[in-house]
């Protein structure tokens, strides 16, 4: 099982069945979007598609483990996940939360954390790469352009 996240701006969209109303983030795919090159495996063929990273587009299927993982190691589990009973921005699932100014700092003061820590991570998902690193970076290009770009900035949660 898997969250699908993405960043953008939120539109209302409707159920036509039972009418019930609801806000969901349009998908977006931008050439200068953060994005890196997949892993090539043991056979030599390349990956076509990276359920983490989805290329140039603003969405993202990490597992329920991954992500609860990397966002508790890189300081980012109660913006995320909540804490003591307070809801994230991945709560309630599925769902959809508007950005603020607040959450993007948070996320860039984590990512400016991460790197001190980790002075030569480089970001991917290759050997020797840093996906924690490439996760904090593709959180921050699209919240940022979403805050810049977009009505209704949100982050919402399939």
């Amino acid at each position: 099982m898997s969250y699908s996240i993405y960043i953008g701006n939120a539109a209302i969209k409707c159920d036509e069945e039972d009418l019930h109303a609801y806000y969901a983030v349009e998908e977006v795919s931008l050439p200068d979007a953060p994005q890196w090159p997949n892993p090539t495996f043991s056979r030599g063929s390349q990956v076509t598609s990276f359920g983490d990273i989805s290329g140039d587009t603003n969405g993202r299927h990490p597992g329920y483990s991954s992500m609860a993982n990397w966002a508790r190691d890189v300081g980012l589990y109660d913006l995320f996940l909540g804490e003591d009973g307070q809801p994230g921005l991945l709560h309630p699932h599925p769902g959809c939360q508007r950005l603020t100014p607040e959450i993007v700092a948070e996320v860039s003061g984590a990512r400016a954390r991460w790197e001190a820590m980790h002075p030569d991570a480089k970001p991917g998902w290759r050997d020797g790469e840093d996906s924690s690193l490439a996760k904090l970076i593709w959180y921050e290009w699209w919240m940022k352009w979403a805050l810049k770009n977009c009505q209704i900035p949100a982050i919402e949660n399939l």
